[in-house]
């Protein structure tokens, strides 16, 4: 398989940095965006569907992969060439990259296992991207606002691309009245679509002209749709944490939004055809994940110490049982460790006073972001996924945090201000 991917990735490759050398700085937030979807194409595990999608994008998405990781090689290439670097991260993007290193060399008992190497290449090169050379891009309110971005061009990506397939085919990428979308997973398509929205209400609240502030509306609307299509309660309950935390100032603006929701909720259950995406969040009681939550703890106090090979780990439905029962109690340690440090360094910039609505605001959508996130790790094992777009979104959040941490310590103005 790795073989079949170097033509692919080195096309790639040379396209991506030669766009990027041409476009400079205007175009590297974007292959980077491009670069993270076409990470979520993924085929469906339901075998009593037909998932294949219309010629263009099944070609797409049989080399997405290897076009993914070479975005991020030239994104990496480009910038090391370019521009002066600081190789420095913070705690909790080292413990991460920690972790996520000792559970693959795990992998190393599992017999005949010839990717492991490959797959720390692409952690190791992840880690350069997200830890070390993103926060020096952000240097200015701009460019801040333009990070923030980056995440929702992901999400309208996606949305556009599934839009595309609805029309030509909706039968293949909806299976019992759930949207999964391009990832081929209604929990995977939720959870993107969930990490989306508080970046675009942010993006609505710092817009001065009022032309954005509208269209970051539409698409605020538009994400809940689709998010609420997928059936996901997942996606739900990280929809409502991030809300809680990010509008906690603010209880007149929660009632407001969540009065919205739940007239949304209304008008799908009644004009739109996604009753059975509704009935799966409001509806259905039936517990799906206790008895892999049981396996899985099971595993872990079997092997306390260091866990079980994941070729003998069936499910991942909680990523931090799955951690424990991969990499025992060392992997719980660095797990701790990464998140209590993840939470620390986002709720410090809360009382921290920073001039200028963007930077005022900032604080409130990576500490409520991070926090939806590990809320919704509680029944997705996305915590340890390779390629994937929770990976990116975390490490994402942690050099937005890390790039205004190292602001504030150096000045006593938070960064340069310019219009956005």
């Amino acid at each position: 398989m790795i073989q079949d991917s170097i033509v692919p990735f080195l096309f790639s490759l040379c396209v991506f940095s030669l766009s990027l050398i041409v476009f400079k700085d205007r175009y590297k937030w974007f292959v980077f965006s491009i670069s993270v979807y076409l990470s979520t194409m993924a085929e469906s595990q339901t075998e009593w569907m037909d998932n294949r999608l219309i010629g263009p994008l099944e070609t797409l998405r049989h080399f997405s992969r290897p076009i993914s990781f070479a975005g991020i090689v030239a994104l990496i290439l480009v910038t090391l060439f370019t521009k002066k670097i600081n190789f420095k991260a913070s705690k909790a993007t080292v413990l991460l990259l920690i972790l996520q290193i000792y559970l693959m060399l795990r992998e190393v008992m599992i017999p005949n296992n010839e990717s492991v190497i490959y797959r720390i290449l692409i952690y190791a090169t992840i880690f350069i991207l997200m830890a070390i050379i993103f926060p020096q891009w952000i240097n200015t309110n701009i460019e801040l606002v333009t990070f923030v971005k980056s995440i929702v061009w992901t999400g309208m990506i996606f949305v556009l691309v599934t839009c595309l397939q609805l029309f030509y085919d909706p039968a293949a990428i909806i299976w019992d009245g759930r949207l999964l979308g391009t990832t081929g997973n209604a929990q995977h398509a939720a959870t993107i679509l969930s990490l989306m929205i508080i970046p675009t209400i942010w993006l609505t609240k710092v817009s001065r002209d009022g032309i954005n502030r509208f269209f970051w509306r539409i698409m605020t609307f538009i994400f809940m749709y689709f998010l609420f299509w997928t059936g996901s309660r997942n996606g739900f309950l990280m929809l409502g944490i991030g809300l809680l935390f990010y509008f906690r100032k603010n209880s007149k603006k929660l009632l407001v939004v969540s009065t919205f929701i739940y007239f949304l909720i209304v008008l799908m259950a009644s004009y739109i055809n996604t009753s059975d995406a509704i009935h799966h969040i409001s509806g259905n009681t039936e517990n799906t994940r206790s008895v892999i939550w049981a396996t899985l703890f099971n595993q872990f106090y079997d092997h306390p110490l260091i866990g079980v090979p994941m070729d003998k780990i069936e499910y991942s439905e909680c990523s931090y049982l799955l951690i424990a029962a991969r990499g025992g109690i060392v992997a719980l340690i660095l797990l701790f460790g990464f998140i209590n440090a993840s939470l620390r360094e986002s709720y410090f910039l809360l009382n921290v006073k920073m001039e200028g609505l963007v930077f005022k605001s900032i604080s409130d959508l990576l500490f409520s972001s991070i926090l939806a996130y590990f809320t919704g790790a509680l029944f997705e094992g996305y915590l340890i996924s390779n390629l994937a777009f929770p990976i990116f979104f975390i490490y994402l959040m942690l050099a937005g945090t890390s790039a205004i941490r190292k602001h504030i310590r150096i000045s006593t103005t938070p960064l340069k201000l310019g219009n956005n």
